[in-house]
């Protein structure tokens, strides 16, 4: 079946076909962003034994880095929160039905992936690891190209003018 928009506009909830039926699916991903984190932090520790960085212990650095934790922790949940008053599902795989901007979406489009970048870094942190913190510029460059600009281009033909604008007040990341 043929997918068009109507007057070259795409309505709010997706794009309609022939029929008049509303679209509602996801744009496709490569991967989820959990899967993302998770295979970034299992490279960076093979790195990390490979090559011998760190200790692989906690000791001083465990207090640090669980603090880190305990911050993108704060974030996560507080972002899932505004998800919750906005009546909408945070999940990656279910199209949006509210713009959130409130929150700490007022400081950043994704804190959800933020969040999840903190807590990886907390993570190499607290188990002295460095192979796990560097293995996070790949992990958001993968996120990036493949979950936050399709996500982007989904909200932009869902929310239109409304997202466009919140995107030009707001950055990605902090």
């Amino acid at each position: 079946m043929k997918w068009r928009t109507k007057s070259g506009l795409a309505p709010r909830g997706g794009t309609v076909n022939e029929d008049g039926a509303r679209d509602r699916r996801v744009p496709k991903r490569v991967a989820t962003p959990p899967a993302i984190f998770v295979v970034a932090i299992v490279v960076g520790a093979i790195v990390n034994k490979a090559y011998g960085f760190g200790s692989g212990g906690g000791g001083p650095w465990s207090f640090g880095g669980a603090a880190v934790i305990v911050l993108g922790v704060a974030l996560s949940f507080w972002s899932i929160q505004e998800f919750r008053h906005a009546k909408t599902s945070p999940n990656p795989k279910h199209r949006a039905q509210a713009l959130v901007t409130e929150g700490p979406y007022r400081y950043s489009r994704n804190p959800l992936y933020m969040a999840a970048a903190i807590m990886h870094l907390g993570f190499g942190i607290a188990v002295n690891m460095p192979g796990i913190v560097f293995a996070l510029i790949p992990a958001l460059y993968i996120l990036r190209k493949s979950v936050i600009l399709r996500e982007e281009s989904d909200l932009e033909e869902t929310f239109g003018e409304a997202y466009l604008s919140y995107k030009t007040r707001v950055r990605r990341w902090f």
